[in-house]
This record gives C-alpha cells, sequence and structure tokens, in this order.
C-alpha cells in the first residue's frame, strides 16, 4: 500500500481514540464509587441504552469481517444472523420486567446464579467459564482488527495493536461503564457511516472495468442465492436467539438502565439499528462481490473480499481515499465498543465476584484503583493470548461459533432461575446448574475442536448448538430423574 492510504488509515484509528480519552477524561470526576465504575447502579437512559445495544451488537468487529467475507459465498443467506438477533432481542424484550425484578441488587448474572441456587459452586463455575469466553473473544478482536492492518502495516502491525490496546484501556480505566455508554453514542454513529461507505464502494468498484456491467443480472443473482449451509443457519440461529438472556455483556447492560420502560425503550431502539445496519451491510457487501467477481477484479478462492474492498479503495484517487477513511473509521470503532465492552464484563466478574471488591474495607478511591488495575491486567492477558495466537499462525476466527456458542451453557440455569423459581426446588437444583453449564462449555469446544482438526466446518457450526443442547440435556435430567419440585401446598 502506498504511504497515503497508510496515513489515512492511521489516522482513522487513532482520530476517535483520542476523542474518547477526551470524553473519559471529562467524566472521571463523576466516579465516587465502584458502583459507578462498574454497571452496579442503574442510571442508564433508553435511548443511551438503545444506542449502546445497537452499537456492542452490530459492530463486533469479528462479525462484520465475518459477514463480508463469507457474502460471495452464502449471499442474502447471511440474513438469517439478523433475523435471529432481533428474535433473541425481541425475547429479551418480552423477558425485561421479570429480569430487572429478579435482579434488584444489580449483580452479574454470574452472582445472580449463585444467589439463586444458594450456591457458590454455580457462581464459580460460571465466572470461570465466562471469564475464558470474553478473554477468548477480546483476543479474537484483536486478531481480526490485525487482518485488516495487515496490508498497510506489515511487520508493525503488533506495535499498532498493542497501540490501540493502550488507548482502549486508557479511556476505560479513565471512565469505566460511564465513559464506555458516552462513547457508544459515537461509535454507533461511526459504524452507520461505515456501512454506507460499503454501498459507496459499489460503484467505485464498477468504475475499474472497462466492460460493460449488467447489474439487473447481479442484483437478480444477488437476491436468489441463498448459500448458507443448513448447519450454518442452524448454528446462527441457536448462538444468536437465546444468547441476549443469557449473555454477561446484554444482562450488565440490561441492568444498568434506570427503569424497565427505559429498557423495554432502548430495546425499542435497538431493533430498527439492528436490522438496518446489518442487512445494509449483508446487501451491500453482496453487491460489492458479484459486482467485482462479474468484472473478473475478484475471485472468492484467491483472497477476501474485505481484503478486495480495502486494497481496491486504497489504491485510487481522493474520492476513494476519503471512502477507505470512513470505512475503516466505522470499523475501527467496531473494534473498539467491543473490546472495551468485553475488557469491562471481565474486569467486573472478576473485581466484584472473585475479589468481592464492594464488600472490601478499604476507602472508595482505592476499591476504584483496584478495579483499574484488575482491567489493566485483564488486557495484558489478553494481548499475550493474542501474541501468542498470532505468533504460532493459530486461526482463532474459525472457533468464533464455539467462543460465542460457549455462553449458551449459562441459558437453562439462567431460565430456571428466573420463570421456574416457583416450580422447581432452585436450592436442590444447584449441582444440576454446575453440571449443566460445564456440559455446555465443554461440548461446544469440543464440537469446534473436532471441526477444527478433522476439516469439517459442519462441526465448527455445530458448536452453539452442541452447547445448548448439552446443557438443557444435562440440566433437565438432572432435575426430572430426581424431581426436584417444590411440593404444591
Amino acid at each position: 500500500m502506498n504511504t497515503t492510504s497508510t496515513l489515512v488509515v492511521l489516522i482513522a484509528i487513532f482520530l476517535p481514540a483520542v476523542w474518547y480519552i477526551y470524553i473519559a477524561y471529562g467524566m472521571r470526576s463523576e466516579l465516587k464509587s465502584l458502583d459507578q465504575f462498574f454497571p452496579l447502579t442503574r442510571f442508564v437512559k433508553g435511548d443511551q441504552y438503545g444506542r449502546s445495544t445497537a452499537a456492542a451488537g452490530v459492530s463486533l468487529a469479528t462479525v462484520i469481517l465475518a459477514l463480508v467475507n463469507l457474502a460471495p459465498w452464502v449471499g442474502i443467506g447471511l440474513l438469517v444472523t439478523v433475523a435471529s438477533y432481533v428474535a433473541g432481542f425481541i425475547l429479551l424484550y418480552l423477558c425485561v420486567p421479570t429480569i430487572l425484578r429478579a435482579n434488584p441488587a444489580n449483580e452479574t448474572i454470574q452472582a445472580f446464579l449463585g444467589k439463586a441456587y444458594g450456591s457458590g459452586r454455580v457462581k464459580q463455575v460460571a465466572v470461570l467459564f465466562s471469564f475464558i469466553g470474553y478473554v477468548s473473544i477480546f483476543s479474537m478482536e484483536l486478531l481480526v482488527g490485525v487482518t485488516v492492518l495487515e496490508p498497510f502495516m506489515g511487520d508493525n502491525v503488533l506495535i499498532i495493536s498493542f497501540l490501540y490496546l493502550l488507548f482502549i484501556l486508557a479511556y476505560s480505566c479513565l471512565g469505566g461503564f460511564r465513559a464506555i455508554v458516552a462513547t457508544e453514542q459515537w461509535q454507533i454513529r461511526f459504524v452507520v457511516v461505515a456501512v454506507l461507505a460499503m454501498l459507496a464502494a459499489i460503484p467505485m468498484v464498477a468504475a475499474n472495468s472497462a466492460a460493460s456491467i449488467d447489474y439487473s443480472a447481479i442484483a437478480d443473482k444477488v437476491l436468489t442465492t441463498w448459500g448458507a449451509p443448513l448447519t450454518f443457519t442452524i448454528g446462527i440461529i441457536f448462538m444468536n436467539l437465546p444468547a441476549a438472556i443469557s449473555d454477561s455483556g446484554s444482562w450488565q447492560r440490561l441492568c444498568a438502565t434506570r427503569s424497565e420502560e427505559d429498557a423495554k425503550q432502548g430495546i425499542r431502539k435497538a431493533i430498527p439499528l439492528f436490522i438496518m445496519i446489518w442487512g445494509v451491510l449483508i446487501l451491500g457487501a453482496c453487491f460489492v462481490a458479484q459486482t467485482a467477481i462479474s468484472t473478473g477484479a475478484f475471485d472468492p478462492a484467491k483472497s477476501s473480499l474485505m481484503t478486495f474492498i480495502v486494497s481496491t479503495l486504497a489504491a485510487s484517487g481522493p474520492l476513494h481515499l476519503v471512502v477507505l477513511f470512513v470505512f475503516m473509521l466505522g470499523l475501527f470503532a467496531a473494534m473498539i465498543t467491543t473490546a472495551d465492552s468485553l475488557l469491562l464484563v471481565a474486569a467486573q466478574m472478576f473485581a466484584v465476584d472473585v475479589m468481592r471488591l464492594p464488600s472490601a474495607n478499604v476507602s472508595d478511591s482505592a476499591k476504584i484503583g483496584k478495579a483499574r488495575l484488575v482491567l489493566v491486567l485483564i488486557a495484558v492477558l489478553s494481548f499475550a493470548l493474542f501474541a501468542l495466537f498470532r505468533f504460532i499462525k493459530f486461526d482463532v476466527v474459525q472457533l468464533i461459533f464455539s467462543i460465542y456458542g460457549a455462553n449458551l451453557a449459562l441459558f437453562p440455569s439462567v431460565v430456571a432461575a428466573l420463570f421456574l423459581s416457583k416450580r422447581l426446588d432452585l436450592r436442590h437444583s444447584a449441582v444440576a446448574a454446575t453440571l449443566s453449564i460445564f456440559a455446555g462449555f465443554a461440548a461446544a469446544w469440543a464440537s469446534a475442536i473436532y471441526g477444527k482438526v478433522s476439516g469439517t466446518m459442519d462441526w465448527l457450526y455445530n458448536a452453539p448448538a452442541m452447547s445448548f443442547g448439552a446443557s438443557c440435556l444435562v440440566f433437565g435430567a438432572l432435575v426430572v430423574v430426581p424431581r426436584i419440585w417444590r411440593k404444591r401446598p
């Protein structure tokens, strides 16, 4: 890549990061206690929650990369991701009153489970596996960022990634969850303009071809090509539909809202954003791919669509560089808004549920200081894991289905605690909850690892369904067989 395009990309990466630090610096005075550093108080307004939820949901850099690169192969079959994700949040919408009323202390989902089942073991197992999952997802987000930067940075990509990590740490430590919510109001805007930049790339790709282009044939091919395998479709549905209820990050955001009405208002606001952003991204990527294939400029068997788009924008004139800037601005806003949330969720689990900082006999400022230290240590651990994956050239991105799918292991335990507390004797169901979490986590990773080793993609896609099925089966069997039900009055 030329020097100008590299400079444009660097500005797109670091300019918003400096802006986020400025926002967080201005909010540092608002942090008077640990409750304000972590989302342990209910302060988020409905419209803020909507934008924050949309930013965290649609802007996973890993998901954006996967959707773009799968577009030439799967086509509009990728719309199943939109439908299943929206369905998951409709389900969450219906569960808002139950969740907020069941968790008046605004605890983590792991602490809620421990209290509901009257078992520290349930809480510990849930924290352990959730923590592993979130650290893995954070490392994967960094890996995705690196793959996009490699054409520009070459051997310097690790240095840039480390600097980027420092930016994320800086504003997360300064402002905690309040800074994350504030910056996400900007990040969702950057993601929207990046998706629109994808549409702008369509005529730019076409302009590079001397031959005439039959847009009606391209549109017909895009709108009639459903290339999603059945296993992929099932895996996506299982990964998205139940996740909103049992995911630690979603639970954290929901329980930080001021009221039930604020939560519902936010979800009503987030759902149209999900549909618009993911839908436009998928259709735009499909049209770019088919346009480039029809001109002979792109072969999906030889390179990824994301690499083709970035290379096309970087190798052309000033207008292309403007679109490149906007596109990279949104892509790395996506990576930031995911990375900071992942760090804070993992840090809250460790600081609150393991270290028990809220009950520590120290000053509020000391508690916040320790929370910041936890945040830094988790970031260092995640970066070390990321660097290791880079060094051994292990494509952890292929395990996206298992990493996200493993979180479904908590689903039956959470649902039972929320909706079956009057029929199920939760105190005697702790063993069922513990073993179901373990079974779901193990099943997801076993499926994915077998798929990676054997080269069978179906088993990679099956990981969420395996996690969901194993956890539900174990929980159901250990509750039904011993008949752990409350006696009817």
